[in-house]
């Protein structure tokens, strides 16, 4: 008795793409900017805060979120 021969490849079961050593690049690269936006953002209001005479009220703290670069960090 003969076994009859494949006819084509094999169109049954998953199919894995591998694409190599780029795969999740473009998040860890965001995440990475943004923890430096983060950082920037800290150091920015830690600076504000630390280096402002006298007692820090709604005035000062409108005056330290009222700069342009602040706005856009």
């Amino acid at each position: 008795m003969s076994v009859p021969k494949r006819q084509g490849p094999v169109t049954f079961g998953s199919h894995r793409t591998i694409v190599g050593a780029h795969y999740g690049m473009r998040d860890w690269l965001s995440q990475r900017v943004t923890a430096v936006l983060m950082a920037l953002f800290t150091l920015a209001l830690l600076a504000q805060v630390l280096f402002t005479r006298g007692p820090i009220g709604y005035d000062k703290w409108a005056g330290i979120f009222s700069a342009q670069w602040m706005k856009v960090l």
